[in-house]
């Protein structure tokens, strides 16, 4: 009886913990923002506008595709290049933190951070802050493992892509990270392993950028 009770105990503390530890800095998924149909080359900018609504909630984003265009036009500027809206090459880590730098955002610990483990990404959203990451999509599993079905294409050796990291969840034991991924619709809140996202980064880009309200 006391065995039973024991382990009745101990399953209710587990119970307990599993629903305590999760947090989001973006529980009804405002900040999420959709690509528009067919666009391949801005999930930087559109992750980066995700951001910098975090940080500045007077800022709201009406078109899309007007804003990205002032994106990348403000860094054309800044790299004194001349600007086409045409001219669509991929974003760094560094491209967005020069925008939101010159929008008034910070990271607060400026420059770039080199991640070592998703602990420290954890940190970063109980510190009240949501994190870019820039991943190697071919190392994020397929299918519905977590209850939102969104599939990725395999592209040989990899391809780079941003994601803004909102939240996070503990159940059974596994850490998962709340993102935003502006590829698809499924993307919205879309949870993974942080085990998975953690070698994701590590082999595509292991840095982040940390965004705080202002």
């Amino acid at each position: 009886m006391k065995s039973l009770i024991r382990n009745c105990v101990g399953s209710l503390l587990l119970i307990s913990m599993s629903v305590c530890a999760n947090e989001s800095n973006d529980p009804s998924g405002e900040l999420f923002l959709l690509r528009n149909a067919g666009d391949l080359a801005n999930c930087g900018p559109i992750t980066a506008l995700m951001a910098r609504q975090y940080a500045d909630r007077s800022f709201d984003v009406k078109s899309l595709a007007g804003e990205v265009i002032k994106a990348r036009k403000l860094l054309a500027d800044y790299r004194h290049q001349p600007f086409s809206k045409d001219n669509e090459g991929w974003w760094s880590l560094k491209d967005i933190q020069i925008y939101l730098r010159f929008m008034g955002v910070s990271s607060q610990r400026g420059d770039l951070i080199r991640g070592r483990n998703y602990i420290e990404l954890k940190k970063v959203i109980d510190q009240k802050k949501v994190a870019i990451i820039n991943v190697n999509m071919n190392d994020l599993p397929r299918g519905n493992e977590t209850g939102k079905p969104y599939g990725t294409f395999y592209v040989p050796f990899g391809w780079g892509h941003f994601i803004a990291i909102v939240g996070y969840q503990e159940k059974n034991g596994e850490l998962y990270f709340e993102t935003h991924d502006s590829f698809s619709p499924q993307g919205k809140s879309r949870l993974y392993l942080a085990k998975h996202l953690e070698r994701a980064i590590k082999r595509y880009n292991p840095y982040y950028l940390e965004v705080a309200p202002s």
